[in-house]
């Protein structure tokens, strides 16, 4: 590294270090867990920060809570229903539809990897569960009333 660094113009070699010790950080960070009930999910995309927010793969959440999903791709909305409750949501849109009432998202749904990505605070919300963060541990806990919420 001395060899590298010998001979560099000062700032090169401090933006340079500065890079060098942002890639240690940023690979050092533990990634974002989602457990439902105590139960550790495994998703289809990993969640995802976006403006604040952590994104999480809908079809994986409304399913492990019981709920079906379907994906309309001419309208770009996907759809989760269970008994008489539904919650409905389109690309791009930062409002949602729950049973028949508007809900403002803080970011809107969007697409990652593929998969359909809500904020995780609206989904479990939306279906009736309560959900905690834990920076010590970078795990977002979902519970809900006797393992299954009312969506």
């Amino acid at each position: 590294m001395k060899t590298i660094l010998k001979g560099m113009h000062p700032l090169s070699r401090a933006g340079m270090l500065s890079g060098l010790l942002s890639v240690a950080i940023t690979s050092g960070m533990a990634a974002t867990q989602v457990e439902l009930n105590g139960r550790r999910l495994d998703l289809s995309v990993p969640p995802t920060q976006v403006s604040g927010r952590t994104m999480v793969p809908m079809r994986d959440i409304f399913e492990s809570l019981g709920t079906a999903v379907q994906w309309n791709e001419a309208t770009r909305t996907a759809t989760a229903d269970k008994g008489e409750n539904n919650v409905q949501i389109g690309i791009g849109s930062s409002r949602a539809m729950v049973n028949g009432r508007t809900v403002l998202l803080d970011v809107p749904a969007m697409i990652i990897h593929g998969a359909t990505m809500v904020p995780l605070r609206f989904v479990s919300e939306s279906l009736g569960a309560d959900v905690k963060w834990s920076s010590a541990t970078q795990t977002v806990f979902i519970t809900t009333d006797q393992g299954s919420a009312s969506v």
